[in-house]
């Protein structure tokens, strides 16, 4: 027998074999790399899998990475990408979302050594030309785009700038607004035509409330300069950017416009943790308890028009349709809605006669309580009189009283057992300092005529 020949006959069927086997074997599927979630995902796969230098290629030269330690260019992020795997360290992302324009949102996971030490759902990454530009952290995200978005006109990359702005975008300037995507581009344009530039400095981010100070140059030479700079952003893209005292009349309108579109998301990002809304079907304080009155106004299909905006230092009173299927339900021409750093903090009518004598007086001390002292004295009447401890006339002096003596004090009052008879609610009081009990009483009363307090007999 001759062996040789036959293990040579042996190997050569073996090959066939394997070639035959691998022509049959089903191809690995191509991933679409046009689609921005693909290169997210892909980008953490290569990272889990130490393969570092091909996730990176995954990503553009003036790339940016945040995390919780710091934000970093794309050199140091490299660094710190290397550090991070090396420690141990992997990721499983999870709940990708495209929400348009390039942006994914995901929940992450982070796991050391088997162990999870870190989760949350705030990642965003932004992809522009199958390049990763960004990924991080929202917060971080929206300090980011107002700095791209600036640093892009002022380079007149027009095209980059306006992947940051919103359809609806609005833009406020001393004595005039521009409202919509497509004219605020022609009047970037024309600005930085006329040689002006932007320089923002001092940058601080409060749920997608940009603050900032601002120089503004013409051909080199300073000539505006101030901290009354005001960029909001919502889902990676601006829909605000201009000054602070133009800021609550846009926020009213803005909030309006997404619960008439049934956008509670948005909406809801421009309330307070601790607002309190007083309406037709009842009062609703905090967050939780307002998302639910507006879900129920959602569900019976209940339209808001407003008209004639009146801003006074974020106190904006405007005109008022409420619509049910093209039904009028109520008009008025005193709607209400207070706007504190941005976020409403008190939502009705002015001088909210629907609110009973109890939620007026319960809606003023928790105000007190909270340091909202707006909010507190949108609900007392101009000539307030206190009488007995406290003896004044006018909401003025009783203001002056209230915030002297609550504000940044460590003092609190809570009242319990309230009686009302007719107007005037009798209730029994208990003071604190830092929390710790200080002095009570009982007896105290105000009297509430047309949904203000028009009366304070102190004991």
């Amino acid at each position: 027998m001759n062996t040789k020949r036959l293990l040579s006959s042996l190997m050569m069927l073996i090959i066939t074999t394997s070639l035959l086997l691998a022509a049959c074997a089903p191809a690995a599927p191509v991933k679409d790399m046009s689609n921005p979630v693909t290169i997210v995902q892909t980008f953490y796969e290569l990272f889990n899998a130490n393969k570092l230098d091909q996730a990176m290629a995954l990503t553009a030269p003036d790339y940016v990475m945040n995390d919780p330690f710091g934000t970093y260019d794309r050199d140091a992020a490299a660094a710190q990408w290397k550090g991070v795997r090396d420690s141990g360290i992997t990721f499983n992302q999870t709940n990708f979302v495209d929400t348009g324009n390039g942006r994914v949102t995901s929940c992450y996971d982070v796991i050391q050594d088997g162990k999870s030490i870190d989760k949350g759902c705030g990642n965003v990454t932004h992809i522009r030309d199958g390049k990763i530009i960004y990924d991080g952290l929202e917060a971080a995200e929206q300090i980011w785009v107002v700095q791209k978005y600036y640093e892009a006109m002022n380079a007149g990359q027009f095209d980059t700038m306006a992947t940051f702005m919103a359809d609806d975008m609005v833009v406020t300037y001393p004595g005039g607004k521009i409202s919509g995507k497509q004219e605020v581009i022609t009047a970037n344009q024309d600005t930085i035509g006329a040689g002006l530039t932007f320089e923002l400095s001092d940058l601080k981010n409060t749920n997608g409330r940009v603050t900032s100070c601002f120089k503004v140059f013409q051909k080199g030479a300073p000539i505006d300069q101030g901290c009354t700079g005001v960029t909001i952003v919502r889902r990676g893209q601006i829909i605000f950017d201009g000054l602070a005292p133009d800021e609550p009349e846009y926020v009213v309108q803005r909030y309006y416009q997404a619960l008439n579109a049934k956008d509670l998301e948005v909406a809801m990002s421009f309330i307070a943790s601790d607002a309190l809304f007083i309406n037709p079907t009842g009062t609703y304080e905090g967050a939780e308890a307002i998302r639910e009155s507006l879900e129920g106004l959602n569900k019976d299909g209940i339209i808001f028009d407003l008209s004639n905006f009146r801003n006074t230092d974020g106190k904006v009173v405007y005109d008022y349709k409420v619509l049910q299927g093209g039904n009028l339900l109520d008009q008025g021409t005193n709607g209400l809605t207070i706007v504190k750093d941005g976020s409403i903090v008190f939502d009705g009518v002015d001088n909210p006669v629907s609110a009973s004598p109890e939620e007026v007086v319960q809606g003023f001390w928790d105000a007190v309580n909270n340091q909202d002292f707006e909010t507190a004295m949108s609900l007392v009447s101009d000539g307030i009189k206190c009488r007995g401890t406290v003896y004044m006339t006018g909401k003025d002096r009783f203001q002056t009283y209230v915030v002297s003596s609550y504000q940044g004090t460590g003092n609190t009052l809570e009242i319990s057992n309230l009686v009302v008879e007719g107007d005037t609610v009798t209730y029994d009081w208990r003071g604190y300092h830092d929390g710790f009990f200080q002095l009570g009483g009982t007896g105290e009363s105000m009297t509430v005529e047309n949904g203000v307090i028009v009366l304070f007999q102190a004991t």
